[in-house]
C-alpha cells in the first residue's frame, strides 16, 4: 500500500556506484520495564547512516507487527521500474543489459 502507507518517500543515493544497505530489526527493548512490542522498531539505513525508522506504536496493530518483526523474512534483490519513487518509466528509461545490478555481496546478521 505504498501510497496510502507508511514510508519515509525515498532518499536520494550516488547512482552507477557501491552502495552499502542495511536492515535492521530490534526488538530488544520489549519485556524491559514497560516497554512492550510498541517499542520494537524496524531501520533501514544507506551507507551506513540510518534513513528511516518505524516502530511498533506507528503501525498500531499488534498481529501486523508481529508480522513485520517477528517472523521469517527473505531478501529480493531487483532492479524494477515504476511506481511512485523513483518514477514511471519515460524516453530516458534505459532497458536491457545495461540496467543490470551488479551485487558484490550479501551479508546477513543475527544475533538474539
Amino acid at each position: 500500500n505504498e501510497y496510502n502507507g507508511i514510508g519515509s518517500g525515498g532518499v536520494p543515493f550516488k547512482r552507477g556506484s557501491w552502495n552499502t544497505v542495511g536492515f535492521q530489526v530490534d526488538r530488544s527493548v520489549s519485556g524491559k520495564g514497560n516497554a512492550t512490542w510498541e517499542d520494537e522498531s524496524l531501520s533501514w539505513f544507506l551507507n551506513g547512516k540510518q534513513i528511516f525508522t518505524v516502530k511498533g506504536k506507528t503501525v498500531g496493530d499488534e498481529p501486523t507487527w508481529t508480522k513485520l518483526a517477528h517472523e521469517e523474512h527473505f531478501l529480493l534483490l531487483n532492479v524494477a521500474v515504476g511506481g511512485n519513487w523513483p518514477g514511471f518509466p519515460n524516453n530516458q528509461t534505459i532497458d536491457g543489459p545495461s540496467a543490470g545490478m551488479e551485487v558484490d555481496y550479501v551479508g546477513v546478521w543475527n544475533s538474539l
